[in-house]
């Protein structure tokens, strides 16, 4: 919770944001975890958190493992369904940053 209430209370800030992304990705690796996020909203706040930011291909890249990683349940063999805006998200990551190979990476395992 700490972590994404920083995210919103410093949402301009860039070098917090991807410091932030980078704590949220190893979180969004772990099946209990995931589902703690899950339920704080986080995609809803990474997606908006892209979308201020999305000059910047760390930031673009976190985000977009981070989304993966919460719309897949491994141990049950689930995918869960997203919003639009998370499509939007990962689409217009791949396309501010056409040059970004950790990008593209990123939205392909998305």
């Amino acid at each position: 919770q700490a972590i994404l209430s920083a995210m919103l209370e410093h949402s301009d800030d860039d070098a917090l944001q991807a410091m932030a992304l980078g704590s949220l990705k190893v979180l969004s690796f772990d099946n209990i975890a995931k589902s703690t996020l899950r339920l704080k909203g986080t995609m809803s706040i990474v997606t908006d958190i892209m979308q201020k930011h999305i000059r910047n291909p760390t930031i673009q890249s976190e985000g977009c493992v981070i989304l993966g990683n919460l719309a897949v349940d491994n141990a049950n063999q689930f995918v869960f369904p997203v919003s639009e805006g998370v499509v939007h998200a990962v689409i217009r990551a791949m396309l501010n940053h056409p040059d970004s190979l950790e990008v593209h990476e990123a939205t392909c395992f998305t």
